[in-house]
């Protein structure tokens, strides 16, 4: 038996239906070229290059980058997720180079590009700690271009190390070689990643801008300091120790002028640097 339609009820005409279709095509395309408009983004890994270049990045370096990027299988979107730290350090008026190094690290482990470009924010945020910290020091130019002191203090913000940890230190560097200042900071990063407590590494880097150590003094002092840490000194009987004269036969004080550590009331028992070994530290 043919199929009857229910009372009352027409099929709509073609036309309507066409008209329908059509208007939904119409709908579709329009969301379609909003979500292009509203997430556009670099289309090519030149754009990358070019971006970079327009942020103030130098171009062999960013293409460097995005050659590692695009070796690793990163797609274009990724990639600039990735750099876009990179591109704000430089128009900010920072170095990009400690941020871009953070890319290149993830490019070279290929691990994933959201970790890679959580580790590229926080650098970038380290470096402009860095710079308001050595700003409010009365720093009076621009600290990255001498012996890269900007770099080091953000790096050691980044390793943990609190800025109230720093900000004396740097403050007592104004007036001194940049390198020495550079040396000192990365000293206290050094103690601080062995495990010294963060007041002790304060008054360790004043004492060595205090006596002017150099920096090979200065990681003489910090590889004795861990040792003495690793055998359980701590607080001021580890900065008494690193400072401490020949009569134990142990002590190793840095060469520097003068005697023991004196800030606070603390006094050392000598400056001399005993010589029958080297313990120093050094950069990671």
């Amino acid at each position: 038996m043919p199929h009857s339609r229910p009372a009352g009820t027409r099929h709509p005409p073609l036309q309507v239906l066409a008209r329908e279709a059509r208007r939904a095509l119409a709908g579709a395309l329009a969301l379609a070229v909003c979500a292009v408009l509203v997430g556009a983004g670099p289309a090519r890994w030149d754009d990358l290059v070019a971006e970079g270049r327009a942020a103030g990045v130098p171009e062999t370096r960013v293409a460097a980058t995005v050659q590692r990027l695009a070796d690793a299988g990163f797609t274009v979107a990724q990639g600039a997720a990735m750099l876009e730290p990179v591109f704000e350090t430089a128009r900010a008026g920072l170095p990009p180079g400690p941020v871009l190094a953070k890319v290149d690290e993830g490019a070279l482990k290929r691990v994933s590009s959201q970790l890679v470009a959580g580790a590229a924010r926080n650098r970038a945020a380290a470096l402009a700690s860095a710079r308001d910290l050595l700003r409010d020091a009365g720093f009076s130019r621009a600290p990255g271009d001498g012996g890269g002191v900007l770099v080091s203090v953000a790096l050691a913000l980044e390793s943990g190390l609190p800025a109230p940890a720093l900000e004396p230190v740097v403050a007592a560097g104004r007036g001194k070689p940049f390198g020495q200042v550079k040396a000192v900071v990365e000293a206290g990063e050094t103690l601080h990643l062995a495990g010294v407590a963060p007041d002790t590494a304060r008054d360790l880097m004043l004492d060595f801008l205090e006596r002017n150590l150099r920096r090979p003094e200065v990681f003489r002092a910090v590889r004795w300091a861990r040792e003495r840490h690793r055998d359980g000194l701590a607080g001021d009987d580890l900065r008494r120790s690193v400072w401490e004269d020949h009569r134990s036969g142990r002590g190793h004080g840095a060469g520097a002028k003068g005697g023991g550590p004196s800030r606070g009331g603390r006094g050392g028992t000598g400056g001399g640097m005993g010589g029958h070994r080297s313990p120093g530290g050094g950069r990671r």
